[in-house]
């Protein structure tokens, strides 16, 4: 198990030009999860968030950049009600930001 500040560091250097995009994204099984957040919860959006964050990486691969602050908006926007409240936590700060650094480290590589 690794634990969320520190999954970023392992995840980044495996990614290269010949595996699929979003290959390394993180799920709920890469991480010590705190009893205060529930598993069943954070796998839930960690399957949201795969999927908006392949959204922005195809909205940029199509060069329509424009579109990105709509997808981003709508995601935040349309988070389910009883997900909330696993989002005050700082733990998922620091699994988004996980989460984030796979985008961004991809990012380059299509372009």
């Amino acid at each position: 198990m690794i634990r969320a500040s520190k999954i970023s560091a392992q995840i980044i250097p495996q990614i290269h030009k010949s595996t699929p995009l979003l290959r390394h994204f993180p799920r709920a099984n890469d991480f010590v999860i705190p009893t205060d957040v529930q598993k069943d919860k954070l796998s839930t959006f960690l399957i949201m968030y795969r999927s908006h964050c392949q959204r922005i990486l195809d909205t940029f691969i199509i060069a329509n950049a424009e579109e990105v602050e709509k997808y981003l908006i709508h995601f935040w926007n349309g988070i389910p009600q009883h997900l909330c409240d696993v989002l005050e936590n700082q733990f998922m700060v620091n699994v988004i930001e996980c989460a984030d650094s796979v985008l961004y480290t991809v990012s380059p590589l299509v372009f």
